[in-house]
């Protein structure tokens, strides 16, 4: 009866993760990622320097802007690049097989889709030229990704609940196995419950507009705004926060921030911005940042 119950139970939940799926594609799904709100509002990808050193042995809680916390547990710190990858991973997945998990991927395509092409790595590797070290290639640099992305858990426990005492909302590992990587195909399983972090409202970030932008804070800063409607204005102090850049004094913060929205300008992520006052939390007056998205186009 036991045992009875249990498959069930799993081919419900093997029901469930292939609906969500499902449910991310839409007509323009082909042009766009589907990208999670929580993830896209937090900096557990995060926004450091490429050139930094990662971190290892990650055990920290992010602050998801609007509410609850996301907690990562990874052998190795995750970046905006492995951001990137994962979402197009899930992209695949649901345009090959949405009522499975393994799916084989050609490397090309998706460095394609991702805006990673050999000649875009030569800026990289003239900037390590004087620290005597190689670029790797586009296609080593796409199987590390996905390498970081197998071991990682995150877990997210919504509004009002104590990550140290309450029931987490989801929790998911990313990427259960990848092989193939001498082959034209890649061999990806993804974890049978990552679909959960997809059961919220996702926003669907356009994939040409994205391989324009340079991984990093100008990444998640053109994400994080994607993820809103252009209407609200956000104080400095939180997309400082939120954005993994803490550490910086609010004046460098600042310039960072104007050179990230230049960035993302030109790639075609906002049509302008501004800075001006805002009110925060008990009446206060900070300066915020004013956006504007791009007009919609016309199908």
């Amino acid at each position: 009866m036991a045992d009875a119950q249990a498959k069930q139970a799993e081919a419900d939940r093997k029901k469930e993760a292939a609906e969500i799926l499902a449910a991310i594609l839409k007509p323009q799904s082909v042009k766009t990622h589907a990208a999670p709100d929580v993830l896209i509002r937090c900096d557990a990808f995060a926004t450091t320097d490429k050139r930094a050193p990662r971190e290892t042995d990650v055990s920290k809680e992010f602050p998801v802007y609007a509410g609850g916390v996301v907690k990562l547990e990874s052998p190795v710190e995750l970046r905006q690049d492995d951001k990137r990858v994962l979402f197009a991973l899930v992209h695949a997945c649901a345009n090959i097989a949405p009522d499975a998990k393994i799916f084989n991927v050609r490397p090309g395509a998706l460095l394609r889709e991702l805006g990673w092409s050999d000649s875009g790595e030569l800026k990289a590797r003239e900037e390590h030229k004087h620290q005597g070290k190689h670029s790797a290639s586009s296609k080593n640099r796409l199987q590390a990704c996905i390498e970081r992305l197998i071991g990682p858990t995150l877990t997210y426990y919504k509004p009002g609940v104590d990550p140290q005492k309450g029931l987490a909302t989801w929790k998911t590992t990313l990427v259960a196995a990848a092989t193939n990587f001498d082959c034209a195909e890649w061999r990806v399983e993804l974890a049978s419950s990552v679909a959960q972090m997809w059961l919220g409202r996702p926003t669907y970030l356009d994939i040409k507009t994205q391989a324009k932008i340079a991984d990093g804070f100008p990444s998640w800063l053109a994400d994080f705004l994607c993820s809103h409607d252009g209407n609200e204005p956000f104080a400095l102090e939180v997309l400082q926060l939120h954005g993994g850049q803490t550490k910086m004094p609010r004046f460098a913060f600042k310039r960072k921030l104007k050179q990230a929205l230049e960035h993302i300008k030109v790639a075609g992520a906002i049509a302008n911005y501004g800075f001006g006052p805002v009110k925060v939390a008990g009446g206060l007056i900070k300066e915020g940042l004013y956006y504007a998205k791009p007009a919609k186009k016309s199908v």
